[in-house]
């Protein structure tokens, strides 16, 4: 019911990104951040999509005093970044 982002899909498939990573403890909540989209956390595996280059979301992390291990990050094709931006198919 929203515009979530408008970009144009060049722009869109540039920047985004699938990020991973493993979470060190269990108490590791991902903060609330505009810039992260609809984080899942399944056991202490942790993904979400962002258009933030990888040193700007290892900033927030250490910020937020998130203990994580492997940050991966992951360049998109328009399907995946569709599903990251809405959370679904």
């Amino acid at each position: 019911g929203k515009i979530l982002i408008q970009e144009s899909v060049q722009k869109l498939l540039d920047k985004a990104r699938m990020y991973s990573y493993t979470q060190l403890k269990d108490n590791s909540l991902l903060p609330e951040n505009e810039a992260f989209y609809h984080p899942s956390i399944i056991k202490n595996h942790v993904e979400f999509l962002s258009f933030l280059p990888p040193e700007e979301v290892k900033t927030i992390l250490a910020q937020e005093n998130i203990s994580f291990n492997e940050l991966q990050c992951n360049q998109m094709n328009l399907e995946d970044t569709f599903i990251g931006l809405t959370g679904k198919y």
